[in-house]
């Protein structure tokens, strides 16, 4: 089959080949930024490209900008964890897809619900929640909480206490 071009053996070699490479950077945001600095990148990256889903059996936040830029997905991942899906191809236009569900979306809530700003999507992110209340009750009850925190390097500084000076 031919594709653009390319054979379909060495269109999937390219295609792993570059998966391969964008999986072994360890971090595409690059100091002096903070972790404060990180999550409000992230929540510029969903009130733009985002979208608070669910299937039937539990809700999601999806991602899913161009396929020709895939850093700010791998910024996603590096903050919230989370999958990276694609590329996929939907007519002309090719998108990758980064996907947060389960755990890792249930720790990233307070993150959520902190920074992301006034905005029609933080309006969506409210009915999302509302809609999937019962899901998240349910989850608090059935699944234990002993295992490590996944954001412990950003909470202190995103969530200080009342005795701690203010992040500047």
């Amino acid at each position: 089959m031919l594709i653009l071009g390319v054979t379909r053996g060495r269109r999937d070699a390219w295609r792993d080949a570059l998966r391969d490479a964008l999986m072994h950077r360890l971090s595409v945001v690059e100091p002096p930024y903070t972790p404060t600095h990180e999550i409000a990148y992230c929540m510029g990256l969903i009130v733009g490209e985002g979208c608070f889903s669910g299937d039937l059996e539990q809700p999601c936040l999806v991602v899913a900008p161009h396929a020709s830029d895939p850093q700010p997905l791998l910024a996603l991942r590096n903050v919230f964890g989370g999958i990276l899906n694609g590329p996929y191809v939907y007519g002309i236009r090719q998108v990758r897809r980064w996907v947060l569900r389960g755990f890792e979306l249930e720790e990233a809530l307070p993150y959520i619900e902190r920074w992301l700003p006034a905005s029609r999507k933080r309006e969506q992110f409210e009915v999302w929640r509302v809609k999937w209340a019962a899901y998240f009750e349910h989850q608090r009850k059935v699944i234990p909480r002993d295992r490590p925190r996944f954001h412990a390097r950003f909470h202190d500084q995103c969530f200080p206490t009342n005795s701690d000076p203010p992040v500047t």
